[in-house]
């Protein structure tokens, strides 16, 4: 996954080790790239965008994974994955379960 003001960040490892499949890679990799073309991604960590990103992909493809499970992988903590996946699922008008 590349933002357009940062460096290329690569979600395959976090689908891998969070046992995800190709589908729900696929969702949050839309959800990334419609957050960096609205200007969400600006000034923003990438890692928290990714995970935010594949929690709401994990919860559309109804492939649950807890914030806690997606933090420990990513290295995000829940906290920060709750905020961002509220300012993506708001700005990017997602319903979510």
């Amino acid at each position: 996954m590349t933002f357009s003001n940062q460096p290329q960040h690569d979600i395959s490892s976090y689908v891998n080790q969070l046992q995800l499949s190709p589908n729900t890679k696929q969702r949050a990799e839309v959800i990334l790239l419609d957050a960096d073309r609205v200007g969400l991604t600006s000034r923003k960590a990438p890692e928290s965008l990714i995970a935010a990103a594949l929690y709401i992909a994990c919860i559309l493809e109804d492939e649950r994974r807890t914030q806690k499970q997606i933090g420990q992988v990513t290295g995000v903590s829940p906290h920060t994955i709750q905020t961002r996946y509220r300012q993506l699922v708001h700005e990017l008008e997602i319903r979510s379960g």
